[in-house]
């Protein structure tokens, strides 16, 4: 839900934090004597809605019409008085969204434009949840970074499998051919090796792994820190891990986006532990158990550039861990 789908009625603008809040996405639809505004906020920004409020009254050239859009799918006891108290405020409209049913509940003051604009966007929550590849399609139309780096990958597979013949493992000499990392052709020139190998895949499954946390992932990140700083991140990840595999790694051949990925993982730690007193421990420990994980299985899998994936891990939270210092000035 933090990315909405541009509407008929409605455009999504971002709005800057300024260290007070995340940024975030907001709905505008314009009218002839207001503004109205939908502020979509998750269950762990329930607690700033002032904040929030106040970050679009200074961006404002009218007095607007408030409406908050609170979504969870697992509303707590203690939210009732957050939302109690917004209700008695008046500072706005209040609409709750159970993300699990998928409907709008506990409507406050809310008109019937935003009714269904809310309506619409909760349906989206279930498709995007549910909705299979359906559903995997309408998020990637919103993260359209995340979409640009799979096709890529993806493209460039298939181009590869054509000219070695076969679909399932790549010819490492197309591999070399159109720019695998190695070590020695670095040095002689052929820097841009360092990014190309990133583009290219071993074999099918390789790619399917890569692809699949890419995804999952990459739609996070941009989320997080928006489409410039994720492509960012992403490339920077896979020059840091390419770099890392120059200097550590001795002369093999390497190829892969996991560098990247991993980078990706570093920028959600970075966010993650900057961010740890707003989202609380449970987004860490989740985040903690998968970084041990992968690099568990870098270690008893041969054939894994664990120092690729160390360097991009490095890499993407340095670059995450700037990017958030930066946006709290």
């Amino acid at each position: 839900m933090r990315n909405m789908v541009k509407e008929e009625k409605y455009e999504s603008i971002r709005i800057n934090g300024e260290g007070k809040i995340e940024d975030g996405e907001v709905l505008l639809k314009k009218g002839e004597k207001f503004d109205q505004y939908l502020i979509v906020m998750e269950r762990h920004q329930f607690k700033e809605a002032l904040n929030y409020r106040e970050t679009v009254l200074m961006n404002v050239d009218r007095v607007p019409e408030i409406i908050f859009v609170l979504v969870s799918d697992d509303f707590k006891q203690e939210d009732n008085g957050i939302i109690k108290n917004l209700v008695d405020s008046n500072i706005g409209s209040v609409i709750v969204i159970d993300s699990n049913r998928g409907d709008v509940s506990n409507i406050y003051g809310c008109s019937g434009d935003a009714y269904n604009e809310i309506n619409k966007q909760a349906k989206k929550t279930i498709e995007i949840r549910d909705g299979g590849f359906k559903g995997a399609i309408i998020k990637l139309k919103s993260n359209w970074i995340t979409a640009v780096f799979l096709l890529s990958n993806i493209l460039i597979y298939i181009i590869t499998g054509i000219f070695s013949k076969n679909i399932i493992d790549m010819d490492i000499e197309v591999l070399l051919e159109f720019g695998a990392l190695y070590k020695g052709l670095v040095l002689a020139g052929q820097y841009h090796r360092i990014i190309s190998s990133g583009f290219l895949h071993a074999g099918i499954m390789h790619l399917a792994m890569n692809m699949l946390a890419l995804y999952v992932l990459g739609i996070m990140i941009e989320e997080i820190f928006g489409k410039v700083k994720f492509g960012l991140i992403y490339m920077g990840a896979l020059i840091s891990g390419s770099i890392a595999t120059i200097i550590f790694g001795g002369n093999v051949i390497s190829v892969g986006a996991s560098g990247a990925i991993f980078g990706l993982l570093g920028a959600a730690f970075a966010y993650g532990f900057i961010m740890r007193k707003r989202i609380g421990k449970s987004f860490m420990n989740s985040l903690l158990q998968a970084i041990l994980i992968n690099v568990f299985i870098g270690v008893l899998v041969p054939g894994i550039n664990n120092i690729a994936h160390l360097g991009g891990l490095v890499g993407g939270a340095v670059l995450g861990g700037i990017f958030l210092a930066v946006k709290k000035r």
